[in-house]
């Protein structure tokens, strides 16, 4: 049970990664549907560059989730995964119902980083911060 879990969080996250990668190459439909009819090249570089963000930020919940994995600190709660399995796998259907409405509007990616990527990179970097003082707590015993 607890192979297929790890298994299921690492195909999660993995699938979360390329759907983020996908959409960001196809943000030019969302971006312009956020913008108004009439439009400068500044605003669509402003609008461009805050969609990028949003991708950069929803691609760094699984990349934290990977370090997480690999070095074994959250490998072993079982409640730790299944919530990773599920909020990568909604972010992950998310991002892709999101790629197929090209009249979506862009800023739907920051609720989908606060909903899905955020909680990950909050819950992992603790989990890390933790283990790295505790570790540090028994090298200094």
């Amino acid at each position: 049970m607890a192979t297929s879990i790890l298994s299921l969080r690492f195909l999660t996250a993995v699938g979360l990664t390329i759907t983020s990668l996908t959409c960001l190459a196809s943000r030019n439909p969302h971006v312009v549907a956020a913008l108004s009819a009439v439009y400068t090249a500044a605003d669509y570089t402003a609008a461009d560059t805050a969609a990028i963000s949003a991708h950069i930020l929803i691609t760094l919940g699984p990349l934290v989730n990977f370090a997480g994995i690999f070095t074994g600190v959250t490998v072993f709660r079982p409640l730790v995964n299944l919530f990773y399995i599920v909020d990568h796998g909604l972010g992950a259907m998310w991002l892709l119902a999101y790629t197929m409405q090209p009249r979506m509007d862009y800023r739907v990616l920051w609720y989908i980083f606060l909903w899905t990527s955020l909680p990950v990179l909050v819950f992992e970097l603790a989990a890390i911060a933790v283990q790295w003082r505790l570790t540090r707590l028994k090298l200094a015993l």
